[in-house]
């Protein structure tokens, strides 16, 4: 029709409109029943189809009626500019959109220019992250390198050796039982020796280093290896103690020196053994039932029961002396050297495989002449003799106010060659049933020395528990601990602090003769 224009979805095309219309446009109107479905425009008509059966026609009042119908139809829209030109002017029905192939070429353009855009945004800040993280770990490294460097000029002359670089594989010689490995494996790059802080029969202890902190590095012989098997196994089962030496890891095949060790790595205590740490300096009333109390409750740990999964073990140690026990920063013991330990529920290991086992000097008068009884309660007490030297150490180097205090010593120092031999342990502790010198200025009387009497007799099942022994330790503590904050109790706590604790005989009976 001459002077009409068809607009489709979403066109904008459109005649050219009349700018000084001299009269109105009449139009037809579907929806004007009034007036004879006739109505007057400013500008124009129009003629939408809404559905295949609907057609709606009317006129335009106005450029913004005329812009929202024609210019941003979303129906398919004709518009003209003449007198009745919608009447016979009908858009067609259209059943597909004859836009869907450019518009999905149009969205497909848009989505690949919008994974463009995140593409260049996030690809940079992936890499700047990276690098971050990256330099971050370089950083650590060299300031962790550094830090060893500082701590330990000489480094570099005892870092061990290793062949190829391999993984050092952890060790457990229960890996065939129910009981989960206490070691995982470790790079042998991060475990650096330091210094040499002990050598004895079966082992070297070195001060380490791994992944920047402190560590004790215990060396085995290669011809000590089944003590290194039976310390890793004992450790599954001990469980985590406060006053048991933890163990971090273990490696059957540590390189060093070209030479083929096995190790264990523990946490380190800058005290060292107790043997070490009374020689170098005594220690008050206070500080002694520290390190008595903390290591008997260790042995009572190791004694008793412990859980694990649905059994309990009970571990006899075979080995206390005072270098198997080790010093923490807070004056408190934790017990450490299981490589001679025996455990209840393993049954092949009470039938010995040496004759001996322990160090000769603190080794009980049965395991000395082989008289011993072979069941776990018989290593149990043995322990409890050997506790007693070592409780006699601590004695011995605890200083009270007035008193002539005695050098360190070691038990039997008097009796017995410096490292003496079964034999010579035979001669003294059997023949002679002598036992080492009680300090004079602890009088017979005193609590704790026949504490320690009694864990060294002659007759085992005489010998206290190590649960009786912790018991009474901590008893006696409670007794002698000051009281700061009240003058009275400062005052009377001063005339309990002598060495000379004077308890009722009844007291000492009722609590030190309670069967083990």
């Amino acid at each position: 029709m001459e002077g009409a224009t068809v607009f489709s979805l979403n066109t904008t095309n459109s005649t050219e409109m009349p700018t000084s219309p001299s009269a109105k446009i009449k139009c037809f109107c579907s929806g004007c029943k009034k007036s004879n479905r006739t109505c007057s425009a400013k500008l124009g008509c129009f003629s939408a189809r809404l559905s295949e059966q609907l057609v709606k026609k009317g006129c335009l009042d106005g450029d913004l009626h005329q812009k929202i119908t024609c210019q941003n139809a979303m129906n398919l829209v004709n518009c003209c500019y003449k007198s009745w030109c919608n009447w016979n002017n009908t858009p067609p029905f259209i059943t597909e959109q004859p836009t869907n192939s450019s518009k999905r070429n149009h969205l497909n353009e848009e989505d690949k220019s919008l994974d463009f855009i995140m593409l260049s945004i996030f690809s940079p800040l992936a890499v700047l992250v990276l690098l971050i993280v990256v330099m971050c770990l370089v950083y650590k490294h060299l300031q962790r390198r550094q830090l060893r460097k500082d701590r330990y000029p000489n480094l570099g002359y005892s870092r061990h050796s290793s062949a190829g670089n391999k993984l050092l594989e952890c060790w457990s010689c229960q890996s065939e039982s129910d009981l989960h490995p206490l070691a995982q494996r470790t790079s042998a790059q991060d475990l650096d020796l330091i210094t040499l802080i002990g050598n004895g029969k079966f082992a070297k202890i070195w001060r380490g280093l791994w992944h920047g902190d402190d560590v004790a590095v215990k060396l085995f012989h290669p011809s000590t290896v089944d003590l290194f098997n039976n310390e890793v196994s004992i450790n599954n089962v001990v469980g985590n103690h406060q006053n048991i030496l933890r163990l971090q890891h273990s490696h059957s095949a540590f390189s060093w020196n070209q030479i083929s060790y096995s190790c264990i790595v523990t946490e380190y205590h800058d005290n060292g053994s107790l043997f070490d740490f009374i020689n170098r300096r005594t220690v008050n009333i206070q500080e002694m039932f520290s390190l008595a109390l903390s290591a008997a409750r260790g042995l009572s740990h190791l004694h008793g029961e412990i859980y694990q999964k649905d059994e309990t073990f009970s571990i006899a140690h075979c080995d206390i002396k005072s270098k198997n026990i080790l010093v923490k920063a807070n004056l408190t013991c934790a017990i450490g050297g299981l490589g001679f330990a025996v455990v209840d529920k393993w049954k092949e290991e009470i039938s010995l495989k040496k004759k001996h086992r322990g160090t000769p000097r603190y080794m009980a008068p049965e395991i000395l002449d082989d008289t011993v009884f072979k069941s776990f309660e018989s290593y149990k007490r043995a322990d409890m003799y050997s506790f007693g030297l070592v409780l006699w150490e601590i004695v011995r180097r605890t200083s009270i106010e007035g008193k002539i205090l005695e050098a360190y010593a070691l038990p039997y120092h008097d009796m017995v060659p410096a490292d003496p031999t079964v034999e010579d342990m035979k001669k003294v502790v059997i023949a002679q049933q002598k036992r080492p010198f009680v300090p004079n200025r602890w009088s017979e009387n005193s609590s704790v020395v026949k504490m320690i009497k009694d864990c060294w007799k002659q007759n085992a099942p005489a010998r206290l528990s190590s649960l009786r022994v912790k018991k009474n330790l901590s008893k006696l503590m409670d007794m002698v601990k000051p009281a700061p904050s009240n003058t009275a109790l400062s005052e009377e706590y001063a005339v309990i602090s002598d060495v000379n604790i004077h308890i009722p005989e009844t007291f000492i009976e009722n609590h030190t003769s309670v069967k083990a």
